[in-house]
Formats: C-alpha cells, structure tokens, sequence
C-alpha cells in the first residue's frame, strides 16, 4: 500500500532550463526533489509528522524560449544580476522554458481527519513556490490518493494521461558524467537508403533519452568562502552528475516505484535515485 499526494497539470513558466553546465533542456531532477522537499518544511511548521518519501515526475508539455529569426530558431536566455550602476554582470547566460508537470510524491504521517486542511495548506503554499525557479501559473487541487493494487494504480496512471514519466537510464552508459556515452546514445545521424532514395535518421537506442543531471559530486573539502549565502554551515564546491534520462509512458509501468525518485548520499556525494 502506498499513500501518495497527486498535483495534477502544475504551470510553471520562466522555470531555468540551464539544467546543467553541460545540458540546456529538461530541469534536474534536484530540482523537482527540492521542490517537494521545501513543500514538506513548510508543512512541517503546521503537521510535524508529515513527511515526503519520494516523487515521480510526469512531463506533459515542455518548450525551451526561444525566438525566431529569419533562418534560425534562438534560444531567448536571460543575464542577470544587474550592477549597482544598472550593467549587466559577467555571468553565464540563463535559458528559460515552460512547462507542464504533475508530481507523484509518496508521503505519510497525515491523519485522516487533517486531510482536508493540509490539502489546502498545500494549494495556499503552492502559489508563493517556485520549480526549477520558474514562477508556477496554475495547477488542480491537490489530491490525496491510496495504491492497494493494480486496479488503483491503473486510476492514477490514467490521470496523469497523456504525459512522459521521467526515469534514469544510467545502466546504458558507463558511469555518470560518461559524456561520450551520452551523446553516442542522443545523437542522430543521416544516412542515405539506396533502396528507398532518401535519408533515414539512426540512433543507437529506439527510446526518447536525454542528458539528465541528477546530483553533485564534491570537488573540494568543506570550507568557508567569501560571501557565501549562509555561513550557518561550511561551503563546499561541487560538480553535477550527468547521466542518461528516458521518457516513457506511465501505462507502461507495473509498479509505482519504477517512475520514483528519491535522495540520497552515496560515496559522498548527493544523487537521486529512483526507489527501485
């Protein structure tokens, strides 16, 4: 039995798609765990007991900003912060997207009688929250959920209808941050059918796969530097772990846990992992 809360068709628009220092597209998965994560603090302060397990996450509509020139499509980015003298600061570009997600996260230490309540301190928190640092437009009301067995599991598939859970594909590939990997999977090349007197597009693997970051790798000790955001506790520096993501439709899983994601330290670093 599992206990999940369903927000359903979450509107995020302006949401960061500078996913990683080597990846512009679909936001980390860091980053929908740290919004499910920052959801549960801010409940904490009102339900002490509750507490969120892991999320799944279904995308059903993603575009990159992006212009159109005469020839070409141009990725619309941002450059902020602006100086005390109102120039714009040497900092990397930020390419932005919207979007349309909804959020599987399994959770417990709600009680029955405070279901309402806490439903709509979850809709009243929402709208002060961001994802992936995009502002979120609009959603459904949240919904509280019970899996029992394949026929309940088959309700809440057909809820987040059509749409792409995200999944981590890192067994096809060597090892995380394996970039040659990567692209040897991503890549699509052209070659001319004789038979057929026209290109035909190869890739290595049939599925949708994407470079997905998906935590970080320490590259210093713990310390302190100037300026840092919170001196609360030491700063360390770190780099992503990029790896192997696929899209997939949710009506294909048989089980709730192949689509989940959790957090975790391993090998001293921080990495999301799926529960299975």
């Amino acid at each position: 039995m599992k206990n999940i809360l369903l927000l359903k068709n979450i509107e995020v628009i302006d949401a960061t798609a500078y996913s990683s220092p080597f990846s512009i597209g679909f936001p980390s998965i860091t980053s929908f765990l740290g919004f499910s994560h920052a959801l549960q603090i801010k409940l904490n302060k009102k339900y002490k007991n509750i507490k969120f397990i892991s999320t799944g996450i279904i995308s059903h509509k993603f575009e990159i900003n992006e212009y159109k020139d005469i020839y070409t499509d141009k990725i619309n980015c941002e450059l902020y912060p602006i100086k005390k003298d109102t120039t714009k600061a040497s900092i990397v570009q930020n390419p932005k997207c919207s979007m349309t997600i909804s959020l599987i996260i399994e959770y417990k230490g709600v009680d029955k009688k405070d279901e309402e309540e806490v439903l709509r301190d979850i809709k009243n928190a929402m709208y002060y929250m961001r994802i992936s640092g995009g502002d979120i437009f609009n959603f459904d009301y949240p919904k509280f959920k019970i899996i029992l067995d394949d026929k309940t599991l088959k309700k809440v598939k057909n809820e987040v209808m059509p749409g792409y859970a995200i999944i981590d594909s890192t067994f096809l590939i060597d090892d995380y941050n394996d970039f040659d990997g990567i692209i040897d999977y991503i890549k699509m090349t052209k070659q001319f059918d004789i038979s057929k007197d026209k290109y035909t597009t190869i890739k290595k693997d049939n599925g949708w796969l994407i470079p997905l970051s998906i935590g970080y790798n320490p590259v210093s000790d713990f310390c302190e530097v100037q300026n840092q955001r919170s001196y609360e506790y030491k700063h360390r520096f770190v780099e992503n772990l990029i790896t192997l993501g696929e899209f997939i439709m949710p009506y294909k899983i048989d089980d709730l846990d192949e689509i989940m994601w959790q957090h975790c330290f391993e090998n001293d670093r921080y990495i999301c992992k799926q529960v299975n």
